[in-house]
């Protein structure tokens, strides 16, 4: 992968916020969610593995470099929106 963006959201009412990871893949490397899950699963406590992982193009940034990361909840709340369709 060339850049990963972890950020938690809120779809789950047990918990405040659930980790979503945006993942962004080098050209000519392949693999799915269900691996990179199994992978952090392995390396993280069970409660910071995330529940989702959405691939994108590009992770949207500010003047400084920084992730938006309010850009990128909008994103999943699009693609929640998407998925009920």
């Amino acid at each position: 992968m060339s850049q990963t963006a972890p950020l938690s959201v809120d779809p789950i009412r047990r918990w405040d916020e659930v980790p979503i990871a945006y993942v962004i893949r080098r050209p000519g490397v392949l693999f799915d969610a269900e691996a990179l899950m199994a992978h952090a699963g392995s390396q993280l406590a069970r409660f910071k593995v995330p529940r989702e992982i959405i691939f994108t193009e590009e992770l949207s940034r500010t003047a400084l470099g920084k992730i938006q990361h309010f850009a990128l909840k909008g994103l999943t709340r699009s693609s929640q929106h998407n998925d009920g369709e």
